[in-house]
């Protein structure tokens, strides 16, 4: 999002950010650095866990006329959000992130995705190859399953994992997979449209757990992903 702020010349961004501890405290100690370090002011409002009406919240944020509104949490928060966007007729570019991307939302806040700009570290919707396994495999198996939303996160960990795994021998243990996934090079990111992860602490050095400072970038249309592309965002974590 920094990133992409940055290349538009935006000034301020707005982030809603559900009211737990982990992710008020990523977003203030991780997230403001970055954005500091992309020359954009990143204002971090937070919203109570379930809250139905962001409208106070959104209102107030509003006021500081940032120049984009990004929302990071779950479905319920971001409903919440967008329901608020419409009260206040707020016409900002809009950040989001893959829990958004749901039927649920789509369907609470009509049109409140279309045009917002989707990062994520996955991409389900376009006919590159590991989108279609992504979606052959789905089809396959959980037939019934929204495909959207949160489903791309436990298939993209699950799969992951595995190929970072690969090349593993003897007994398994926690000491052998930990040594094995910290030699995983260049593995491919499922989903990942072309992505790859390594999990040698190279990725982002001040992060060591972290395997990749790559993402996938889309404009939403609905809850489907258009015009995918990817980014890689280390320099803004290099000291």
């Amino acid at each position: 999002m920094a990133s992409y702020a940055k290349e538009k010349g935006y000034k301020r961004v707005a982030l809603f950010v559900t009211d737990v501890p982990a992710a008020i405290t990523g977003a203030n100690a991780l997230g403001k650095p970055v954005f500091q370090k992309s020359g954009v002011d990143l204002d971090v409002i937070s919203i109570p866990r379930g809250s139905a009406d962001a409208t106070s919240q959104v209102t107030s944020a509003i006021g500081k006329k940032p120049d984009a509104l990004a929302l990071v949490g779950d479905a319920t928060h971001c409903t919440s959000v967008f329901k608020a966007f419409q009260a206040v007729g707020a016409t900002q570019p809009k950040f989001v992130i893959q829990p958004c991307v749901s039927k649920t939302v789509d369907d609470a806040a009509p049109g409140q995705l279309d045009g917002s700009i989707l990062f994520t570290p996955s991409d389900t919707d376009s006919d590159d190859p590991e989108a279609k396994l992504y979606r052959t495999v789905m089809a396959r198996y959980t037939p019934k399953r929204q495909t959207d939303g949160y489903a791309v996160t436990g298939y993209q960990t699950v799969l992951g994992l595995a190929r970072a795994l690969k090349g593993i021998s003897g007994e398994v243990t926690p000491a052998s997979v930990t040594s094995t996934l910290k030699t995983a090079r260049n593995i491919t990111m499922p989903a990942g449209h072309g992505l790859t992860f390594s999990c040698d602490g190279s990725a982002i050095p001040s992060l060591k757990a972290l395997c990749s400072a790559s993402s996938v970038e889309a404009t939403l249309k609905g809850t489907k992903a258009t015009d995918v592309r990817t980014v890689n965002a280390a320099n803004l974590f290099a000291a």
